[in-house]
């Protein structure tokens, strides 16, 4: 059982996970539906997020303030500043309170200290500083740290000037020099003696504009011929600091201990009389501010935590199964001749298969598959509030529309008031099963699966898969639809095994009934059509069982380079794409995201572009053609029936039909039976050299430490762990794995992988909340990007860029980024295909590596 969907929007007015109703991506999982929306107050809760399960201090924790400038890094600082403490601190956005209240605050000594984030923009705009110039200007005797545009800000507020750096840096590693300042003490310094930073900065403090009672403190290293570059500072006679680069990234060294000497430098202030001369007054309120209280929901309490949405009853629900063992599944016979047989018809709707079309270490070991139910399947479908009505509401507060259909076609229409992620975490958990597999489960010849025993398993069959599907293609489809699926097949592909699941009400003796009816005629017709089917191949570990060469990767085609294979059509054949940007277009809006990036608004821009065609073809074989030569870990099917426009009391008939097939090798977020939380974002890919090994590993070699693609992967892995660290347990965030070379079938690509654990009072919902929509696909910092993504693109991706996945009864999921992807609907063929813009980018080569993207895809499209 699974289910969340998530729109994104890009628009301004709601942040990064929350879109607008007219541009959004989405998100598929099982069971119910979710939008995920992010209010400008999320920021105010996220330290009931935090864990205070945190390791002992000799000393008493500060009181510290993180001041957040909207930026995708800010809690990677959490993290950092709460490990050196000892206890978290309280975080704010910039605009979230008025500054008479902080400036009170500030006075009757509820903080210690401060330390103001990095963000976009630059701190001659009030709007992206907010609060931090009052405060760096009114508080002389308050600890105040900076960090990239915080540094900025304590220049720009004692008059230096802030200009554009000799040259944009964001996501490379540089050497830094400095002057044994008791910020950073005990920190090397020089070249080659490891102190190594990141930075993410197209703006400096000119150094020849310093004021007096302003001292620079550390540089970079020199590289050639260029000038070193101002990265530290300190105020003669307040204890105000900054740091231009980002010591919470990463990949930078040393980052804690200067955290830790900026406590211990807290520390021996605050021991301190204040000056004589008492404080000053405070000036006009800044900017605009939400209410004064604001602050005090955002201050960490002993076992403070997100809240688990609890059923209102015990659990009703029982999971029932059966092992087929022995079997030598096939994933694609069994789904055609299962749930699609006739998928090329107006009769095999509402149909999802989550497919590991390709399999190997590390990636999905299990497909699941299902259609319309029995008495426990919805299919539900969210649609954000009309432009017109934004401002009420939002998917993540409130607002929005909810069509939920039952396996007999009534329809019933309800609004999420709380919002959409809100009712999912509500539904999951009053179906709330953390039951598990006896380590010995029943033979495939039992007659009817017992209910499920609390002991070790191989696999969980409480992880009811389920998709969902959101695409915002046009003003006629939902912004999320997903499945509550009460019967499924897994196909164990390490086994070749098949599960049946199924979900009934405890006690309903109808319900049992029917799950063992259901149970009894499936494992008949998978034995018949496995029986029909051939033998499956050893040649390579894929679902498709397919004989003969190797198929291509999960990104074959989209290098440089690559070859077509399989004697399948070019994307110039039959069937015509039009770009909703033709080259020149998207060549200029390439430019303009480095004029962004230039000015400071952003570091890097997920740009992307929509291709369509006029076509009616047969979903089965698109997809079946598209498994064939673009096998994927995070493949996934979905069918579904929109209800109609007016909802309540519809038929199915009355509705369209929306497909979605999907090739992805990218996972979003996963939170496994441990309660580990995991993302594996790709970011960097090369053509193999197959015929030639020597020049294979030369590519490989050469793809692991190509500046562009480490920049990269690097700023989106922070951003991740920033997401991350949201929800997660203090120190437990850590990647396993920071760009690695994972070579496929004719592709080198370089991946990441961030992992961390929830706190137990973080429910699963809530950690997708945190960090949808993937930052693979949006670039950061996010809030910001997305506003530049959506006055660029200036439509709707719909679902691609968003997520195809499953919500589990058992409190797990799993979630891909949807790329690699086409939407059918209403005779048209959409596909999405895009590229990273850093700072490094060629306009040309960034359309050049667009087309290579979808190439794929056309490909498969012009051969059925």
């Amino acid at each position: 059982m699974a289910w969340q969907g998530m729109a994104m929007a890009l628009d301004g007015k709601n942040p990064p996970f929350c879109l607008s109703s007219r541009n959004n991506l989405a998100i598929v999982c099982c069971i119910h539906r979710y939008t995920l929306s992010w209010s400008r107050n999320y920021g105010a809760r996220t330290a009931r997020f935090r864990s205070l399960s945190l390791r002992s201090e000799p000393m008493s924790p500060l009181k510290i303030l993180l001041i957040d400038n909207y930026d995708s890094y800010t809690f990677n600082l959490y993290q950092l500043l709460a490990e050196s403490n000892g206890a978290p601190p309280v975080v704010i956005r910039n605009d979230e309170i008025s500054w008479n209240d902080l400036y009170q605050r500030v006075q009757n000594k509820e903080f210690d200290n401060v330390v103001i984030s990095p963000g976009p923009g630059t701190p001659a705009h009030e709007a992206d500083v907010g609060l931090c110039l009052p405060l760096l200007r009114e508080c002389p005797n308050l600890p105040i740290l900076g960090v990239c545009l915080g540094h900025q800000a304590l220049g720009f507020v004692h008059g230096a000037s802030v200009v554009h750096a000799p040259e944009p840096v964001h996501g490379r590693v540089f050497e830094v020099s400095h002057t044994g300042h008791e910020l950073l003490k005990d920190v090397p310094s020089g070249k080659g003696n490891g102190f190594e930073v990141v930075r993410y900065h197209s703006l400096v403090v000119d150094e020849a504009t310093l004021p007096a009672d302003l001292q620079a403190i550390a540089w970079t290293v020199p590289q050639g011929s260029e000038a070193p570059v101002l990265m530290g500072l300190a105020h003669a006679s307040r204890p105000h600091f900054g740091v231009q680069f980002h010591p919470e990234s990463i990949c930078s060294t040393h980052g804690p201990s200067l955290l830790s000497n900026f406590l211990d430098i807290t520390r021996r202030h605050v021991a301190m009389p204040p000056p004589s001369g008492g404080a000053p007054h405070p000036p006009a309120a800044v900017g605009s501010a939400t209410s004064t209280g604001a602050l005090e929901e955002c201050r960490p309490s002993e076992g403070a935590g997100v809240e688990r949405e609890e059923p209102a009853v015990a659990p009703e629900t029982q999971v029932w199964w059966r092992k087929l063992e022995g079997v030598r599944a096939k994933s694609e016979a069994l789904f055609w001749g299962l749930f699609g047989g006739q998928a090329d018809s107006e009769a095999a709707t509402d149909t999802f298969w989550l497919d590991s079309a390709i399999t190997a270490e590390g990636r999905p070991r299990f497909s699941y598959m299902g259609g319309r139910g029995g008495p426990l399947w919805r299919r539900i479908t969210y649609e954000l509030p009309s432009p017109s009505h934004a401002g009420a509401g939002s998917p993540g507060l409130g607002g929005g529309t909810l069509l939920i259909e039952d396996a007999a076609g009534n329809v019933s229409k309800h609004p999420p008031d709380e919002g959409f992620i809100s009712f999912l975490g509500q539904q999951l958990a009053l179906h709330k099963c953390r039951s598990a597999l006896d380590p010995h489960p029943c033979s495939s010849t039992a007659r009817v699966s017992a209910p499920l025993k609390a002991k070790r398993r191989q696999w969980d069959p409480s992880l009811f898969a389920v998709a969902l599907v959101s695409a915002h293609v046009s003003s006629s489809t939902p912004d999320a639809a997903f499945f509550f699926a009460d019967r499924l097949l897994a196909v164990d592909h390490d086994t070749q095994d098949v599960w049946l699941v199924g979900l009934a009400r405890r006690g309903n003796e109808e319900h049992g009934g029917l799950i063992k009816e259901w149970l009894e005629d499936t494992e008949a017709t998978v034995r018949a059509v496995l029986a029909d089917s051939a033998p499956a191949t050893k040649k390579q570990k894929t679902a498709t069982g397919a004989d003969g060469a190797l198929p291509g990767s999960a990104s074959a085609g989209e290098a440089r380079g690559s070859s077509q294979r399989d004697g399948i059509a070019q994307s110039g054949g039959k069937i015509k794409f039009d770009a909703a940007r033709d080259e020149v277009a998207y060549v200029e809006d390439v430019k303009q995201c480095l004029e962004y990036i230039t000015e400071g608004e952003t570091y890097e821009v997920c740009l992307t572009n929509r291709l369509k065609a006029e076509a009616r073809l047969s979903p089965k074989q698109l997809y079946s053609t598209l498994r064939r030569v673009n096998p994927a870990p995070y493949a996934a099917w979905l069918d579904l029936r929109l209800p109609a426009r007016e909802g309540v009391g519809s038929t199915p008939s009355d509705g369209e039909r929306l497909v979605v097939v999907c090739s992805s090798p990218e996972r979003f977020l996963r939170l496994d039976s441990d309660g580990w939380l995991e993302a594996k974002p790709i970011k960097g890919t090369t053509a193999r050299a197959l015929d030639d090994p020597e020049e294979d590993a030369a590519r490989a070699e050469a793809l692991r430490t190509c500046v562009k693609e480490r920049a990269e992967n690097l700023m989106i892995v922070d951003l991740l762990r920033n997401d991350m660290g949201r929800v997660c347990t203090v120190g437990s965030v850590h990647v396993p794995k920071l760009m690695s070379v994972e070579s496929f079938a004719t592709v080198h690509q370089l991946v990441s992988t961030i992992r961390g654990k929830p706190d137990e009072a973080v429910a699963p919902t809530e950690c997708v909340r945190a960090a949808f929509p993937g930052g693979s696909m949006t670039g950061a910092p996010k809030i910001r990007t997305m506003d530049i993504i959506e006055k660029i693109e200036g439509s709707a991706r719909g679902v691609y860029s968003g997520s195809i996945g499953y919500f589990s009864v058992n409190g797990t999921f799993d979630l891909n980024i949807v790329i690699r992807s086409a939407v059918l609907h209403r005779g048209q063929i959409m596909i999405g295909a895009g590229g990273a813009v850093t700072i490094l980018s060629d306009p040309v080569a960034e359309h050049e590596e667009m087309l290579l993207k979808a190439e794929r895809l056309m490909t498969a499209i012009n051969a059925c």
